[in-house]
């Protein structure tokens, strides 16, 4: 069910404006919107001429301490959680209570000295990094180089001579030793078929240039020793030596920070969240208008918060307020706050998934919550899998409190799953087990898949039939008579009508009702022509539109066969189980290091693995694949199929003004 809403205007003087947002944010139930998004708004503005003081709400210190906490943080091992793949958790540090104000003063006082010792090791870790990069560059440059066997620290050219490192094969260095004279060649390596070789030659000497370019000589570049000195593998060793020093110094510097993060950390965040909650209520206060003198506040809440809100008021203002409360008209956008019973909750998960009903509709979450619940454990079918999931899923919801409500939801699939799977499904892919006496399955839904196809249309008219009634229920309820009566109560009484004629034509019910629901389905279709577009005032246009709201009988039958997937859903998963069994016991017996043990017997040990392999991850496979398209598909026939006979979407989710903090909460 929905909240019920006030809109509530406060007035007040200038001087206790944050001081009173400051008491509300703390308060936190009370949803401020724009004023100037109104109607009334416009006339408002005429009198409230005047822009807010607070144009500017941002306090440069917030990023210069989120910066601060962000690089400190950058340098913490913290514990990993698979989770957090998927979705972002807030990990908040506790701060006593009564400590808040301390911890935030000390932590602000405090941020330029801060600040400076935090920027002073990050220079020195900058230049570490740069220095470690310019190094491991070298280091790689120097391992291709391995095989020359030379000085390069003392390698230069003469005034006339010209020395080249360089490789070239066996076969050419012959070649070339026998082709020229004035080249002097020294072999520094030999490899299997190059040699390294250091060439001297003359200064603008052309001719032996070529010479070496004829046959295939390598030159290589020797890149510069940075001041090491000696041959590659020397120059390799000294820089694997400074890399070691560096690796220590930015340890050292890594454990200066983690010194400040222990002493500081949680002042930081303190002083981090007061900012940010300084920020939240200037910009709350752009949200009002403001005249010389005063400032106007235009909000929402629940009727039983009222008299709290009028105490914060007098409390904040020293009595120097004005508060007008109202009903909501219906060109308001009242939020929308679903209040459902703790049982309930889950599922309000389902609709906010889709969209909040209108102020003036009304919530899903209770109707829907119980063909949800079914339909998923149909589309599972799996017992096994229903009570790993619930397990789980409740292991999770006690775990993770801000994703409470989700994985209650879970938890409700698998006892559904659970309690379904024995009675129509399987266990883990097996089928025929016996349960304190009693066989499972109760209902073999393999061997009779007509039945169960069955099952799932009764369910599809069961549902789509409810929705009706809801929109019935609704309409009644906010005095809509004729809507309830012309539209409601005279389609379900077609519906049943063609249904009770469909029933005596078989034989189900007596043959003599057979005329009776003829003439009722007559007569309510001549209701449905007739006031079915009771709306137009030319009467053609009025038959024309009853005429056409008849063709919705296809709509509805089509809806109701949009639930044979929990048939095909509910199949899949006890097939898929079955086959991986079957492969899993098929890999079992593969011939391969099998070995004799006591009671069991031969067992093959490649066997045992990959089957183990096969089953164990197959069947999670299984039941996470089907587990996705149960909510999926069980959540599409409440949007489709069931909210289209009644829902009326659009509403805006109640954003109450509260203390959002990013790094702390108080101890509990």
């Amino acid at each position: 069910m929905k909240a019920k809403m006030k809109k509530v205007y406060i007035l007040s003087h200038h001087k206790f404006e944050l001081e009173l947002l400051g008491r509300l944010q703390k308060y936190g139930k009370l949803h401020i919107s724009n004023v100037k998004d109104t109607v009334e708004g416009e006339d408002i503005s005429q009198v409230f001429a005047r822009e807010s003081e607070f144009s500017s709400s941002y306090d440069p210190r917030l990023s210069q301490v989120h910066h601060l906490i962000q690089y400190l943080e950058s340098f913490i091992d913290k514990p990993s959680d698979p989770i957090e793949n998927f979705v972002t958790i807030k990990h908040l540090s506790d701060v006593p209570k009564p400590k808040w104000d301390e911890y935030v003063n000390k932590g602000l006082n405090n941020l330029d000295k801060i600040a400076g010792e935090i920027h002073k090791i990050e220079i020195k870790i900058d230049k570490n990094k740069n220095k470690h990069t310019k190094l491991f560059d070298l280091k790689d440059n120097y391992k291709h180089l391995l095989d020359v066997d030379l000085d390069i620290s003392k390698f230069e050219d003469t005034g006339h001579v010209n020395f080249i490192v360089g490789r070239i094969k066996r076969v050419d260095l012959n070649n070339l030793n026998k082709l020229s004279h004035k080249l002097h060649i020294d072999i520094l390596s030999e490899g299997k078929s190059n040699v390294t070789v250091l060439v001297a030659l003359l200064k603008n000497d052309d001719d032996s240039n070529q010479l070496l370019l004829n046959n295939n000589f390598e030159i290589i570049n020797l890149p510069d020793p940075c001041g090491f000195e000696g041959t590659p593998k020397q120059i390799i060793k000294q820089i694997d030596s400074e890399l070691v020093l560096l690796d220590d110094d930015h340890t050292l510097y890594v454990s200066l920070l983690k010194i400040i993060y222990d002493k500081w950390i949680l002042y930081l965040k303190s002083a981090y969240d007061h900012l940010s909650l300084i920020y939240q209520q200037k910009e709350k206060a752009k949200l009002a208008v403001s005249s010389h003198n005063t400032f106007l506040i235009r909000a929402w809440a629940k009727v039983e918060y009222i008299p709290e809100i009028k105490q914060i008021l007098k409390e904040a203002t020293n009595d120097n307020y004005e508060i007008i409360v109202k009903d909501p008209k219906s060109s308001d956008r009242a939020p929308i706050l679903l209040e459902n019973h703790p049982l309930l909750k889950p599922f309000e998960t389902v609709t906010n998934a889709f969209g909040l009903p209108a102020y003036n509709n009304i919530d899903p979450t209770p109707f829907l919550a119980p063909f949800f619940f079914i339909f998923t454990g149909i589309c599972l079918t799996d017992a096994v899998y229903g009570i790993l999931l619930a397990v789980l899923s409740f292991y999770m919801s006690t775990r993770y409190k801000d994703m409470k409500n989700f994985f209650t939801l879970l938890m409700y699939v698998g006892i559904s799953t659970a309690v379904i799977g024995a009675v129509i499904g399987s266990w883990a892919g097996f089928a025929d087990f016996t349960v304190f006496g009693i066989q499972f399955p109760l209902f073999n839904a393999m061997a009779n898949p007509i039945q169960f196809l069955v099952v799932a249309l009764i369910l599809g008219f069961v549902q789509s039939i409810f929705g009706i009634l809801v929109s019935m229920y609704h309409n009644i309820k906010t005095s809509n008579y004729s809507a309830a009566i012309l539209d409601d109560f005279v389609w379900l009484g077609l519906i049943f009508s063609i249904l009770g004629y469909g029933l005596s034509m078989v034989g189900i019910i007596d043959n003599a009702m057979l005329d009776v629901m003829s003439y009722l389905c007559l007569g309510f279709v001549a209701l449905i022509i007739l006031f079915a577009g009771r709306s137009q005032k030319n009467i053609l246009n009025r038959i024309m539109s009853g005429l056409a709201r008849l063709y919705d009988l296809i709509g509805f039958s089509s809806d109701i066969l949009s639930y044979a997937r929990l048939l095909a859903l509910g199949m899949a998963t006890g097939v898929i189980g079955m086959i991986l069994n079957k492969v899993a016991a098929m890999a079992y017996y593969i011939p391969v290091l099998v070995i004799d043990l006591p009671i069991i017997g031969n067992i093959s040990i490649i066997g045992f693995v990959i089957a183990t392999f096969i089953f164990v991850g197959g069947h999670l496979f299984n039941l996470g694949i089907s587990l996705m398209s149960a909510y999926i598909h069980s959540s599409r026939l409440q949007y489709v199929e069931f909210y289209g006979k009644f829902f009326e979407g659009g509403g805006v989710k109640y954003v109450p003004f509260k203390e959002e903090k990013q790094y702390t909460k108080f101890e509990d």
